[in-house]
């Protein structure tokens, strides 16, 4: 039943980013000046459709943006496909530009950061022994398309303890 409903979300997160984009071409093939997200809003369009891109996939969502000491992670999910659940945490890249390589952007410091907050909130939700899976998803939007390029890279797994106190 969870299935089901992460895959209608899905389609309904679909549908309103298409007709979105579908809004701002109709915008700029009519003669008005196209306007530009700022890094923020490009940021948040990406991280709803990497959102949209793993509920059509049956995951779950269990976090967005979450803000922690070391970093901000970006999405949390729950891979219901694996024999034990298991932790998928995301780092979403957007750009505009193709050339930008927007997965060169994550560097290993950027990797160490997400690895420790990710500690932070294993430890603050008291999960012992979970498995985590760090991935990394680029959103590129052409510059005449409506449709983005989504590409996934999974990075690396851990297996976690949380430490008694």
């Amino acid at each position: 039943m969870l299935i089901v409903w992460n895959i209608a979300c899905g389609i309904i997160l679909e549908i309103l980013a298409f007709s979105f984009r579908l809004f701002r071409y109709l915008c700029c093939t009519l003669g008005s000046k196209p306007r530009l997200f700022t890094s923020e809003q490009l940021g948040q369009q990406a991280e709803l459709l990497a959102a949209r891109f793993f509920m059509r996939r049956g995951y779950s969502v269990l976090g967005r943006r979450e803000r922690l000491k070391g970093a901000e992670l970006d999405l949390i999910l729950v891979d219901h496909f694996h024999r034990d659940d298991e932790l998928v945490v995301v780092e979403v890249k957007a750009s505009h530009n193709a050339s930008a390589l927007p997965h060169r952007r994550f560097t290993f410091r950027k990797r160490e950061r997400i690895r420790l907050a990710t500690n932070e909130f294993i430890g603050q939700y008291k999960l012992k022994g979970v498995c985590i899976r760090l991935e990394l998803v680029t959103v590129i939007w052409s510059q005449q398309g409506l449709l983005p390029t989504i590409r996934r890279f999974r990075l690396e797994s851990i297996q976690t303890e949380v430490r008694s106190r």
